[in-house]
């Protein structure tokens, strides 16, 4: 990686390590951001500055001692991507994160345990975590959520092409979508009941599934599965945008 270690290692000097910091990171070269954080939430805000990622981080333990000096933070251009990658010694140790990045650039998130908020964010992405809230708002481009428990609540848009789906292991699916949307849908939950609330639907629909279109159907696909927990689909109006 060509990028750079965050001044928060550099300074991890006796004494002087800080507990919270913030770098701007040029993107160079790197057409998506992938950020991985083993303890702690991801905050990933979209904006409109081309070619910077700001980076905030906060060290927080259960003793209240931990600084930057006891985790390892690596940010910057690795071939086609940006990469943030944050390490903790253990689990009485987190890192809080939040990014800013050019609203069109594709983005991944990898937590440990942790929440994941998204916001204004275009490119498409996608959210692998063991547990934590994940949600956000003006989101478009399609998502991929795979989650073992978490609540997942996206206030977002979906157009023509775009894949959304979201597979968890427990816990509620909420998405907040324009009136129309067009996709195609299947969404199911084993222990949990759906709802589908002022959106056009054509298909098979009953108190824990659903398999038909949303609207007109189209290219747009959205698929939703959880173990345990309620689906719900609410149309919320027409589209900003």
């Amino acid at each position: 990686m060509s990028g750079l270690v965050l001044s928060c290692c550099l300074l991890a000097l006796a004494g002087c390590a800080p507990k919270e910091g913030e770098q701007e990171v040029p993107i160079e070269s790197a057409t998506g951001l992938a950020v991985s954080n083993d303890r702690g939430s991801v905050s990933v805000i979209g904006g409109s500055v081309p070619d910077l990622i700001f980076l905030t981080y906060s060290v927080h333990s259960d003793d209240g001692d931990a600084t930057a000096a006891d985790v390892s933070m690596v940010a910057g251009p690795s071939g086609d991507e940006f990469v943030v990658s944050v390490s903790t010694p253990g689990p009485d140790v987190w890192v809080d994160l939040v990014l800013g990045m050019p609203d069109s650039m594709r983005w991944s998130v990898t937590t440990g345990s942790g929440d994941v908020f998204l916001e204004s964010l275009s490119g498409g992405g996608e959210v692998q975590t063991v547990s934590g809230v994940i949600s956000g708002g003006d989101i478009s481009g399609g998502v991929a959520v795979v989650a073992e428990i978490s609540e997942v609540h996206f206030d977002m848009r979906i157009d023509e092409g775009d894949q959304v789906s979201v597979q968890l292991g427990g816990g509620s699916i909420v998405l907040d979508l324009p009136t129309p949307t067009h996709a195609g849908l299947q969404a199911s939950t084993d222990e949990g009941t759906f709802l589908l609330w002022d959106l056009a639907f054509d298909g098979d629909i009953d108190a824990r599934a659903a398999n038909g279109v949303l609207g007109n159907g189209g290219s747009a696909a959205v698929s939703l599965y959880t173990v345990r927990g309620d689906i719900s689909l609410i149309g919320a109006g027409e589209a900003s945008r």
